[in-house]
Order: structure tokens, then sequence, then C-alpha cells
């Protein structure tokens, strides 16, 4: 069961966000308290490659609400 260099798709997936403006930015962590953002990586899917160096580490999805719509509108 070797991992290592298996690719791996994450994916966002909001509800509730739906009269919502917002930007996503997937971010990056060693010890899943200090992340970083991930460059380049602002879609609702996120690709990369297992590694020895990566396969414990941490991934998230940061939202960004730029506006609220009316429901009206």
């Amino acid at each position: 069961d070797h991992v290592f260099g298996e690719k791996v798709l994450a994916r966002a997936t909001l509800s509730g966000y739906e009269n919502v403006v917002y930007k996503l930015q997937w971010q990056h962590s060693k010890d899943g308290v200090n992340y970083t953002d991930v460059s380049g990586a602002t879609g609702e899917t996120l690709e990369f490659v297992v590694t020895e160096d990566n396969y414990m580490d941490y991934w998230q999805v940061k939202v960004i609400i730029v506006a609220v719509q009316n429901e009206n509108e």
C-alpha cells in the first residue's frame, strides 16, 4: 500500500453560501496550526501528489467573504 506518488484531489463543497460572493484560498500546514497559502490555489479543487515530505501534512480551504447579496436582487 504505497501511496507516495499518488495524486490527491481535494474538493471544497460549500453550502449555505447561496447569497454570498466569496473567494477560496487553499492552505497548507506542517503542524496543523500555522497555515500558509498555497500559491495560485484559489479554485474549488486542489490537486497535489503525495510525497514522503507531505503525507502527514494538513490542508484546508479558507473562505473569504467578498459581498452579501440581497435575496431580492
